[in-house]
């Protein structure tokens, strides 16, 4: 899946909980959450803090 120009993961587990997954660069974040939902939210705020914090990143990224 796509936002703001990133690429990230959203993958169930065996035990139901859902994985998330999204590459800055060459630094990869990961984590799991109990729902999708809250998986596709806190991913989409990671992107949203990465922009904020460098702007130039995220409208590179978004060009490609």
């Amino acid at each position: 899946m796509k936002y703001r120009g990133v690429e990230y993961q959203v993958v169930q587990t065996i035990s139901g909980a859902f994985r998330w997954s999204i590459q800055f660069g060459e630094q990869e974040k990961s984590g799991l959450q109990p729902r999708r939902d809250t998986a596709i939210v806190h991913v989409k705020n990671l992107i949203d803090g990465r922009a904020e914090r460098f702007p130039r990143l995220e409208t590179a990224s978004a060009r490609s």
